[in-house]
């Protein structure tokens, strides 16, 4: 089970929590041994309590940004696992929570790239060609 990581740097086992209650600026958990922890958790606890299934080998998310010279650069970075939760299946990744978010797209074992709208495209260069057309014409249109 994952950890629930707290702003000040603690953290506690999701799989030892009994029960939590949200309150304004923090939440309280209460833990199978009876401690109580509170404190201001960097995600939404409930997120948790989500299942985690591993990820075949090969299966990597797309992460772009826009570069101080105008061009964009592209990272890739493998996934570890998928979080299933109601709205879908969503990528984990080893290291940084606070660098799950944010990618553009999926690569599959077969190569086969798939955006969040469910769009596909053979391969990453095809992907990547439709992905800055789409981005000059927003610029162009603005």
């Amino acid at each position: 089970m994952p950890l629930i990581t707290f702003k000040d740097g603690r953290s506690i086992q999701s799989e030892h929590v009994v029960m939590f209650q949200e309150h304004t600026h923090a939440t309280q958990f209460l833990l199978s041994n009876g401690t109580t922890i509170s404190g201001e958790p960097w995600s939404e606890p409930e997120e948790a309590f989500f299942p985690i299934i591993p990820a075949a080998a090969g299966h990597s998310a797309i992460f772009s940004r826009l570069g101080s010279d105008g061009k964009m650069y592209y990272t890739k970075r493998a996934v570890v696992g998928w979080k299933v939760c109601k709205s879908g299946n969503y990528p984990m990744f080893a290291g940084s929570i606070e660098d799950d978010t944010g990618y553009e797209a999926t690569i599959d074992t077969t190569g086969t790239v798939t955006d969040s709208d469910g769009n596909q495209w053979p391969d990453y260069e095809a992907w990547r060609a439709e992905y800055e057309a789409d981005l000059t014409a927003l610029n162009e249109a603005a």
